[in-house]
């Protein structure tokens, strides 16, 4: 299903401590203050959330992102993304991510798709505790978020997701100690442009979405 707004069941498949899915495995040896640190990061995760679909998805033009995210004139684009970076920072207050503070963590990203070329801005789930590693992705399209872990789809609409978006490489906008799964030794220039958008004086944060 294509939406306007996140929900809190992009991290549902996360937030089940110490029961084996398909996801999370089971510690049998956690401590009390790793536990703690899980139910303190699901409920990040959800602050985090909450604040996109108050403070800058609703202002958000889908379709003019997308023209944004791939023409030459990438401002609205660059605007967009840094007001989600810099959510995250207000919420996470950190850019900075270890597997000692975090798990699980929903972070933006440009995305650019091996097919058509296109780049897109999106948010990804990050395994902190894993190095990194990518556990799925919500797109910023033209049509509105589409989290590619959403079983609901139409057929058309996976063809449309399958025919566009997948596969893809994404560069995130935080710092994740000890990644080796992104390469950020070469990223695209275009894709460098909007990144660095994002990493002005920590007085320029734009915390309320970008102006429209």
């Amino acid at each position: 299903m294509i939406s306007l707004s996140l929900h809190k069941a992009h991290i549902a498949r996360f937030s089940q401590l110490g029961v084996s899915n398909d996801h999370l495995p089971i510690y049998l040896s956690e401590s009390k203050e790793e536990r703690k640190m899980k139910m303190d990061n699901n409920e990040l995760q959800t602050i985090y959330i909450e604040k996109l679909n108050k403070d800058i998805l609703p202002k958000l033009d889908f379709k003019k992102l997308h023209e944004s995210c791939n023409s030459s004139d990438k401002q609205y684009a660059k605007e967009v993304l840094k007001s989600l970076h810099d959510a995250f920072i207000q919420v996470y207050q950190t850019d900075y991510l270890t597997d000692k503070e975090f798990e699980f963590v929903l972070v933006p990203a440009v995305i650019k798709a091996h097919k058509t070329g296109d780049v897109s801005i999106g948010i990804v789930t990050l395994d902190i505790g894993s190095s990194g590693e990518h556990w799925g992705t919500i797109f910023f399209t033209d049509k509105g978020l589409i989290d590619d872990h959403d079983e609901s789809f139409s057929k058309a609409e996976r063809e449309y997701i399958d025919a566009n978006f997948i596969p893809y490489d994404y560069w995130y906008t935080v710092d994740v100690e000890r990644d080796h799964h992104v390469d950020f030794e070469n990223v695209p220039e275009e894709i460098c442009e909007m990144l660095n958008y994002c990493r002005p004086s920590e007085n320029d944060l734009q915390m309320n979405g970008p102006e429209i």
